[in-house]
Parts: structure tokens; sequence; C-alpha cells
């Protein structure tokens, strides 16, 4: 007999058991197995984490996308928290499948260790000309620009960056053949970023995550794509 299809899906996520230097962050990664050709958005919320921790939630892997990226982030004063703690956290991966709403528990982030101080603490943040402090804003087929900034402690080389958890449509632009690029001796980077004019709108949280001296994580910030006509500018 043929079985009929039962769309679906797993999540798993990427980067639990992590060690998180105080004062900064790591990348956690949403990986999606989509089961009998489901296509839909994914939406994955981390509840329930301690104090002085902060975590990009919801993650929400886009319609007929397989991943999408997320930050733990350490206050600067955060303590270090036994196993029991952590297995207070509780990971929930919730879609629309076939007209009914399905909810998948994805377990916890593991037993988060901290770190030391590392030797680089990233920043992004909006560009102040664009209003808000507290989040990124574009219009689609706009480009605006925010800002990558590094406080070295001990760190004196060059380093390059991603910016994560975009969506899909809307790029780092003008990064030339270096990339998203802090020179030795500078610390901080102008980004552009782009959205395509048929981009929908949207609001997320990005991060910025250093590519070496650790791989480290800004904390995450919220990030709306917004026709003209509704935004409201400072």
């Amino acid at each position: 007999t043929i079985r009929p299809p039962q769309p679906g899906f797993r999540v798993t996520i990427g980067g639990k058991d992590a060690t998180i230097p105080a004062g900064s962050g790591q990348r956690l990664k949403v990986n999606l197995e989509r089961i009998d050709n489901f296509s839909g958005p994914v939406r994955v919320d981390i509840e329930n984490l301690p104090e002085g921790y902060t975590v990009s939630s919801p993650i929400v892997v886009e319609a007929g996308h397989l991943e999408a990226e997320g930050v733990l982030h350490a206050d600067p004063k955060a303590s270090s928290l036994d196993k029991a703690n952590w297995d207070k956290v509780r990971i929930t991966a919730t879609a629309e499948v076939q007209g009914k709403t399905v909810s998948r528990n994805v377990g916890n982030l593991g037993h988060i260790k901290l770190g030391p101080k590392p030797k680089v603490l990233v920043q992004l943040t909006p560009d102040p000309r664009y209003g808000s402090s507290e989040e990124i804003r574009l219009a689609p087929g706009e480009t605006i620009t925010a800002m990558i900034s590094i406080e070295r402690n001990g760190f004196e080389g060059e380093l390059k960056f991603d910016v994560d958890n975009l969506p899909h449509g809307v790029i780092v632009d003008n990064i030339g053949l270096s990339g998203v690029l802090i020179r030795k001796g500078e610390s901080q980077r102008q980004i552009f970023l782009t959205a395509e004019d048929w981009v929908p709108e949207s609001n997320r949280l990005i991060h910025a995550v250093a590519k070496g001296a650790g791989n480290q994580a800004s904390r995450p910030i919220r990030f709306q794509v917004k026709n003209a006509e509704l935004q409201t500018r400072n």
C-alpha cells in the first residue's frame, strides 16, 4: 500500500552545551527537516532563560528554507549556573500544517557554561540618523546603514563579520572583495543593508558574528522591514 503524505517537520538546535564568554554571545542554529513537502514557516520559541542571559526568540525559519540563526548572549555580570537552572529552558517549534497548528518540543539548550571576558566584544547598532536606537528599520527597495563596533581586550588583528538571520531578500551590500572587515587598529565599520523591492514586511532579531577570535557574537537587535508609508521616523 502507498502511504498517504503526512506533511510535517523536525527541528534540531546547533550550539547546545556552549560556553558563552561574559559580555559576549555565541551563535545558535535552527536546523529544519521538512517532511512530505511541508514548505511553510516554522517559529521556534526559547523560554525560561536564566537571569543574566539573552537569546534570540522567536527564531523563524522562513517558508521554503531549512535553517535560521540566533544568538545566546551573556551579560557582563552574568553568573555561572548549574545544569538544573538550564534544564528549565524550553524550546518549542510551531507551524501551520494542513490548516492546523502543530507544536513540537525541541528540548533545551543543554548545560550552558560561562566563560571569561573574551579578547574582543562585538556590537551591532542602528545608524542614529534613522530614528530608534533600539532597532534597525528599512523599507522594501531601500538601503540604510548600521554600525558594527568592537571592543578590543587583547586582540589586535583584523576581523571579518557576518550578519546573521537577515530575511530572504535583504543583504549586506557594498562589501567588496574583503567582506565586512574591521582592520587592525580600527574599532568600527559602517555596513549597508539593502532590501529588494519585493521583500515582505517582517520583524525579527539579527546579530553580528565575528569570523575568528572565538567567533564572538553581538547581542540580538530588532530588525524590521516595513513599507515606507507606514514608517514613522524621528
